[in-house]
C-alpha cells in the first residue's frame, strides 16, 4: 500500500547525540541481531514526549515515509499512538517474514482510511465525533503485526515500547466497506483462525471485544492528539484502533484470518 506522508513529516529532531543514538540503536535492532530486554538506561526515554522524539527520530533516520498510525488506549481520553510505516502495510491476502521472530504477535482489529484531511487546529479547538466520521473513508478488518525489537513485547518497558512504535511490525488491511456506518462496530462478530501444519484452529471466536467497547474513540482521540501537535491526519492514511482478542502468536507458515461480521476478512501468511 502506498499513501501517508513521508519522513518529512517527522523532521529531523534537534541535535540531541543521546536521542541520535538511541534512534540508531533502534533502526541497528530492526535487523536480526542480539536484541536487548530494553534500551540502555543512557539511552531510554526517560519521559512520555523523549518516546515519541524518539520514534519521529528513528522514522526520520529510516527515511520512513508513513502510511497510518496504530493507537493503544488507557481509557477513553487517553492512549498513545505510534506510525505505520508505508512499507509495513499491505493489502489482504498479504504474505510477510520476520527475521528477527520466529513467533509475531498478531491482533486482529478494526482500521480506518480517511478519504479526508483532518488539518491542525487552533489552540483550545477539537475535533467532535460526527467531524472524524465525515472524514472517514471505509472501515477494514485488519490484521496488525507485533514486532518488539526488544527480547519480548511484553519484557520491554512502556517508554521505550513507545519509542519503538508500539511494537508494530505492519499491518494487513482488508476490503474497504463504504456503508460501515449501518453496522455496530463495537458488536460485531469476529472469528480469528490461524492455519499451522494443514490444521486449522479457531482460536477466538465472540462478539465484540474491542477494550472500549466503540473502535472509534481511539481514532477521536488521536485526531485531536495529531491536531493538536500541529500535524494532523492526512487523506490516504490508515488508522488502526486497538485489538478485538488480545495478543495471540503465530509461527512461521502459519495462515491467519480475522473475519468481522458485515467487515469481512483480512487473511496473512506468515513467510
Amino acid at each position: 500500500m502506498s499513501g501517508g506522508a513521508d519522513s518529512g513529516d517527522f523532521p529531523a529532531p534537534a541535535d540531541d547525540e543521546r536521542l541520535r543514538r538511541g534512534a540508531q540503536l533502534l533502526v541497528a535492532l530492526r535487523r536480526a541481531c542480539p536484541r536487548p530486554v530494553s534500551l540502555p538506561a543512557e539511552l531510554a526515554p526517560r519521559s512520555e514526549a523523549e518516546a515519541y522524539r524518539l520514534q519521529r527520530a528513528t522514522a526520520h533516520a529510516l527515511g520512513a515515509r508513513i502510511g497510518g498510525w496504530k493507537v493503544a488506549m488507557n481509557d477513553p481520553i487517553s492512549g498513545s499512538c505510534a506510525p505505520v510505516y508505508a512499507a509495513d502495510l499491505q493489502r489482504s491476502p498479504a504474505c510477510a517474514a520476520f527475521p528477527i521472530t520466529a513467533r509475531p504477535g498478531i491482533e486482529p482489529e478494526i482500521a480506518f482510511s480517511l478519504a479526508h484531511d483532518l488539518p491542525p487546529l487552533a489552540p483550545g479547538q477539537r475535533y467532535g465525533r460526527a467531524q472524524v466520521m465525515e472524514a472517514i473513508g471505509a472501515a477494514h478488518a485488519a490484521i496488525e503485526i507485533v514486532v518488539s525489537r526488544f527480547q519480548s513485547h511484553e519484557g520491554a518497558a512502556l517508554l521505550d515500547r513507545l519509542a519503538d512504535n508500539i511494537s508494530n511490525g505492519g499491518l494487513v488491511v482488508g476490503p474497504p466497506c463504504r456503508d460501515w456506518r449501518r453496522l455496530e462496530l463495537g458488536a460485531l462478530a469476529l472469528r480469528l483462525t490461524l492455519q499451522a501444519s494443514g490444521a486449522a484452529a479457531s482460536v477466538h471466536e465472540a462478539r465484540g471485544g474491542h477494550s472500549l467497547g466503540d473502535p472509534l474513540l481511539p481514532l477521536l482521540w488521536l485526531a485531536n492528539q495529531r491536531a493538536q501537535h500541529g500535524a494532523g491526519l492526512r487523506a490516504g492514511e490508515i488508522v488502526t484502533t486497538g485489538s478485538c482478542a488480545g495478543l495471540h502468536y503465530a509461527a512461521s507458515g502459519a495462515r491467519v484470518s480475522a473475519w468481522f461480521e458485515g467487515l469481512g476478512s483480512a487473511e496473512l501468511v506468515l513467510g
